[in-house]
């Protein structure tokens, strides 16, 4: 099974900003912190960590595109499931 937010059981909004333009960093801090123990979920951690002052819509006439890319997406992750689980 491919890791994903639904997999981890998270809740994820993709078309949330947290305002400061260092999402990724963000969310690998609070996946960080959900590890060390210091919060019991990713969903407390994400409700005392990140603010969401914007928010972004996905335009649905990409939809079609979003799905195709999401599906190459998927064929890579499970082509290279190998190379890092040796």
């Amino acid at each position: 099974m491919t890791p994903n937010a639904s997999y981890l059981k998270i809740g994820v909004t993709p078309n949330a900003s947290s305002g400061i333009g260092e999402e990724t960093a963000l969310g690998a801090a609070i996946l960080g912190a959900v590890a060390m123990g210091w919060y019991p979920d990713a969903e407390s951690a994400v409700s005392k960590t990140a603010s969401g002052s914007k928010v972004y819509s996905p335009r649905k006439k990409f939809a079609p595109m979003y799905k195709e890319q999401y599906k190459k997406y998927n064929q890579l992750v499970k082509a290279l499931q190998p190379v890092f689980h040796k």
